[in-house]
């Protein structure tokens, strides 16, 4: 019989590979399968039970999870008479005068997902650009640089901001000018509030890691590959190939739950436990 193949350059992927319409592997699936590499080869992957006993399966250094739409949590459902005010407030620190669309774009999905009062900090040429897009948002001018920034001097007016709100996001398409960068670097060691750091802000703290040390509320990352390679200063092959390592001891040492997004999304806890 002649199998599909696909030969691959791939550091995961050595000489020639059946490209598989089915996979059939027993017990339970296996890492490699779930790197973005294999999606083209592993087609629909099937469990196949042989009588491996269940015991083998809870041993407590096995840490990673793989997550089906069972297990996946559902939105609450809000009561009828609940207001604005019982259902999140969140606030986020994006944008420059030439990524104006990311802040658009993430408050766009702060309200849809559900945030009822979403509140951004915006550099002050680009808060009417944002404004119109987001209606629903309350949107707050910040002193910028002369390149359309954030300004360092934004910092006691986002702090205040910061302690009226449930969770913070930092980062998307806030550029990484030094004085902007200042600004993160400080934020990210004096907001007291969850944090989710995205985008610029992970360029930035790529640079100095040490604000991670000092936070006590739940941090956030969530890098795509790129800037997960330049937050351990490493090849983004290097994370490809070890992505299941790499993000465990990044998230244990950092004390942060680590989002590295991209095909089949690896989610890691501060205690290593992957998903």
């Amino acid at each position: 019989h002649s199998f599909p193949t696909r030969r691959s350059s791939d550091l995961l992927i050595e000489g020639t590979v059946i490209a598989a319409d089915t996979t059939i592997t027993m017990g339970r699936p296996k890492l490699g399968f779930f790197h973005p590499q294999a999606l083209s080869f592993v087609g629909e992957l099937e469990i196949a039970d042989i009588g491996i006993p269940q015991t083998m399966f809870s041993d407590p250094e096995i840490t990673v999870n793989l997550v089906c739409e069972d297990d996946l949590p559902r939105l609450p459902t809000r009561p009828e008479n609940t207001h604005k005010g019982e259902g999140g407030r969140l606030l986020i620190i994006a944008g420059s005068i030439r990524y104006s669309g990311a802040a658009i774009l993430a408050g766009i999905a702060a309200l849809n997902s559900g945030a009822s009062y979403v509140n951004m900090g915006i550099p002050d040429s680009i808060s009417l650009i944002v404004n119109s897009h987001l209606t629903e948002a309350i949107v707050e001018h910040l002193p910028e640089t002369e390149d359309g920034g954030l300004a360092y001097a934004a910092k006691e007016q986002v702090l205040k901001m910061a302690a009226k709100a449930d969770t913070v996001v930092l980062g998307p398409g806030i550029g990484q000018e030094q004085e902007t960068a200042q600004l993160v670097t400080e934020l990210i060691a004096e907001i007291d509030r969850p944090i989710i750091i995205d985008a610029d802000g992970l360029n930035i703290l790529a640079e100095d890691l040490s604000g991670l040390k000092k936070r006590k509320q739940p941090t956030l990352l969530t890098p795509h590959p790129g800037e997960m390679a330049r937050l351990l200063k490493i090849s983004g092959e290097q994370v490809a190939r070890e992505r299941f390592k790499i993000t465990s001891k990044f998230a244990v040492e950092n004390k942060v739950y680590l989002i590295l997004k991209g095909p089949r999304t690896l989610i890691t806890t501060p205690l290593g436990e992957q998903y």
